[in-house]
């Protein structure tokens, strides 16, 4: 039976999506309508308007109900597989405000994920439009067809002084912030708002998660600003290492990355702060056969990794040539190591096997010939120079003439 649907995210946290897009947490997965039917976004509608609506009081009450709500269904599909989902730990975070009987309309928000626009510095070869402003430029020149519903006001609504005010008065009491982009270091105005908590005196109350490209680093951020919150985790996004990082996440630089995570591990070793460093690793068709020599980088440098697959058909390990496949896969199996730093204790070499079994449709096969082309032509490299075979050169050869 499916456990009580009950989530205190509606009541307590609210998601800012990078096109200004506002929700109840990052997992729920409809747009929430006002009452003319528009979707609430940060653009047009205030925060208060939002938290107050009939969308939102409507879904509080089903869930006081235990109904169970569609956009809620990927929280559900985990724990029926044992996983935790964010509602069981946001529940189990904010435990004091999952009792019914409490008061809970003051709609205070203690938790706030904001999706800071798509200003990047790097136009990585698995990401888009939503969150990264030169594959939008990229685009223009050479892929024009995937940028036909992209408005670009949208996600500017981090310049909007008003709305970082509007923040201010509802997260008087919050306990934990997320900051992800485009960049979020590249956003001046966040590093105001954490001005804004320390001055408050709550900063070491509050804690704080970033996931950023590693390509941005002074050490100011962790003396002058993370210091003062009570817990501080950065995810360091990197699809690989050398030649790899540099091909997937271009134009990345290795060395300035390298050189920028080992400072914060420096940090994260001092008693200046609480500090967790990981490494996010998105599995797909372009890093896969690297997995193993990051695995040992990020040991050797006491680094965990948390691994991510891709969603995208495009982007699946399973558009490789079949003798590729095997040959990385094996490659995988027989490097395996027990002693890998992992986030996820439970992963091991047969979780890759998945990702390289995928039926994938004949035309996004020819797609992502098509746009892998066109990038490298574009950039003057090429994949298969990062990943060397005869199988692969022909196959994305015949694919891009179709």
């Amino acid at each position: 039976m499916m456990q009580q649907t009950y989530c205190v995210m509606p009541w307590v946290g609210l998601e800012i999506n990078n096109d200004g897009g506002m929700k109840p947490c990052c997992v729920y997965a409809e747009s929430l309508l006002d009452s003319d039917g528009k979707k609430f976004n940060i653009n047009t509608h205030t925060i208060d308007e939002y938290l107050e609506s009939d969308a939102i009081r409507v879904l509080k009450d089903d869930l006081l109900n235990n109904k169970e709500l569609s956009g809620c269904n990927k929280c559900y599909r985990e724990e029926n597989v044992n996983v935790q989902s964010l509602r069981l730990r946001k529940n189990n975070r904010f435990e004091e405000f999952t009792k019914i009987e409490k008061n809970l309309e003051e709609n205070n928000l203690l938790t706030v994920d904001l999706k800071l626009s798509n200003l990047c510095n790097q136009k990585c070869m698995i990401c888009n439009a939503n969150a990264s402003s030169m594959v939008v430029a990229e685009n223009n020149v050479i892929l024009p067809d995937l940028n036909l519903n992209y408005v670009s006001n949208k996600y500017h609504w981090y310049k909007n002084e008003d709305m970082w005010d509007q923040l201010m008065k509802k997260t008087l009491n919050s306990k934990h912030f997320d900051f992800y982009g485009g960049e979020p270091w590249l956003i001046k105005q966040q590093w105001k708002f954490l001005e804004y908590l320390i001055s408050s005196g709550r900063s070491s109350e509050i804690t704080l998660n970033y996931a950023t490209n590693g390509s941005l680093h002074e050490d100011f951020y962790f003396t002058e600003y993370f210091s003062k919150f009570k817990h501080v985790s950065i995810l360091y996004s990197a699809d690989g290492i050398e030649d790899t990082f540099e091909y997937v996440r271009y134009p990345g630089v290795w060395e300035t990355y390298k050189e920028n995570i080992i400072k914060a591990k420096e940090f994260q070793k001092s008693n200046i702060l609480d500090c967790w460093i990981a490494v996010a690793y998105t599995v797909s068709v372009y890093s896969i056969h690297n997995v193993i020599p990051s695995l040992n980088f990020y040991k050797d440098h006491n680094i965990p990794v948390w691994f991510n697959l891709v969603n995208e058909d495009e982007f699946s390990p399973s558009i490789l040539p079949a003798p590729l496949r095997k040959k990385i896969l094996d490659n995988i199996k027989e490097n395996w190591s027990d002693d890998f730093l992992l986030v996820d204790s439970d992963i091991n070499a047969d979780y890759f096997e998945k990702e390289v079994t995928k039926d994938i449709s004949d035309s996004w096969k020819h797609e992502w010939a098509r746009r892998t082309n066109k990038r490298d032509q574009h950039r003057n490299i090429r994949f298969t120079d990062i990943l060397d075979d005869n199988d692969l050169k022909e196959f994305m050869n015949a694919r891009a003439q179709k």
